[in-house]
């Protein structure tokens, strides 16, 4: 993780992610729309382009993060970074923005781009480390990571419930194979 910190220009710059602010745009873009349709079409079109300008920029350089320490370790502080730093940081220029526009509904739609921001952060790394995503010499092609994103995504939905599935069947019950530390799916998460 240390190599973003002395080298951030080719880190940020020359590896800034357009396939997750492309990604980022799409999915983040529509919390605005939904937050701010009763406001009029103006309104919901002035906080569309601004939630995208602010994506693109935010979420190329995010991805350039997570490209960069997707194979850090430890993968527990990978993740914390991934989940609580990044989002934060992000999510406080997201707000600055949007206050400074005056996007209305602010706090209600900024809840919602946590949990977007959250659960794209942690799929984004889950991707990253399955060699999809990528740019520059890592990457492939942007068709290519779109055709493998639908089943990535169903196995980073079905991590849960397969690492309950293995804890059960190890030991017969959850909980005791939660007591004893087993059964996490170490290897399906990182």
């Amino acid at each position: 993780m240390l190599h973003v910190l002395r080298d951030p220009v080719t880190v940020l710059l020359r590896q800034w992610n357009w396939k997750a602010a492309a990604l980022s745009i799409v999915f983040r873009a529509p919390v605005y729309v939904i937050a701010s349709l009763g406001s009029g079409w103006r309104e919901t079109l002035t906080a569309l382009f601004a939630e995208s300008a602010v994506c693109a920029g935010t979420a190329g350089f995010y991805g350039a993060i997570v490209q960069a320490i997707r194979n850090a370790e430890p993968a527990w502080v990978t993740a914390l970074v991934l989940t609580l730093f990044l989002p934060a940081a992000m999510q406080g220029v997201e707000y600055l923005v949007h206050w400074l526009r005056g996007t209305l509904h602010l706090h209600a739609v900024l809840i919602g781009s946590v949990v977007v921001s959250t659960l794209s952060s942690l799929f984004n790394w889950f991707a990253m480390k399955r060699n999809t995503l990528l740019v520059g010499a890592e990457g492939n092609s942007f068709q290519g990571d779109l055709r493998r994103l639908p089943m990535l995504a169903v196995s980073f939905v079905m991590i849960g419930p397969r690492c309950l599935w293995q804890a059960y069947r190890k030991t017969g019950t959850p909980e005791s194979s939660e007591q004893s530390g087993e059964g996490c799916c170490r290897e399906d998460l990182v």
